[in-house]
């Protein structure tokens, strides 16, 4: 007599699922659950990364706004994300600051980068390293 092999089905939406396949699929989502608990909780209340928009012009011009859109001259310290869209192939977008901040797009690049930062206190500055005359600045407070 040969052996029979029993599978176990069990009619998930529209096709069928093997219980095995079930019961992975909700293993493997209680793990993201779980570890998406932890990284959110990883984040105190009140320390939400802010978004900041950086852009360079075609002509150069070199701005970073809130998310109200008014150019940044004042931050309070902490974690933003700083996207930049940097429209111009001959100027660039560098910013530099406190502990050792050395952010920058090559020259010739066209397009958006998104750096995730932590500002601390003292004072920022940005501008485009083929025009250094275009330096901007902003403080921040600890």
């Amino acid at each position: 007599m040969g052996s029979h092999r029993v599978t176990e089905y069990t009619l998930a939406g529209r096709g069928c699922m093997k219980s095995s396949q079930i019961r992975s699929l909700v293993a493997a989502t209680l793990c993201l659950l779980v570890f998406g608990l932890i990284s959110s909780e990883a984040r105190p209340a009140g320390q939400a990364r802010k978004p900041l928009l950086g852009t360079v012009t075609r002509g150069g011009l070199l701005t970073i706004r809130d998310a109200a859109g008014r150019t940044v001259t004042r931050l309070r310290a902490g974690s933003y994300v700083l996207t930049v869209r940097d429209r111009s192939s001959r100027q660039n977008f560098h910013l530099v600051g406190p502990r050792n901040m050395d952010k920058k797009t090559g020259t010739k690049f066209v397009g958006t980068v998104r750096w995730t930062l932590s500002f601390h206190g003292g004072t920022y500055r940005y501008s485009s390293d083929n025009l250094p005359t275009s330096v901007r600045t902003f403080r921040v407070a600890a």
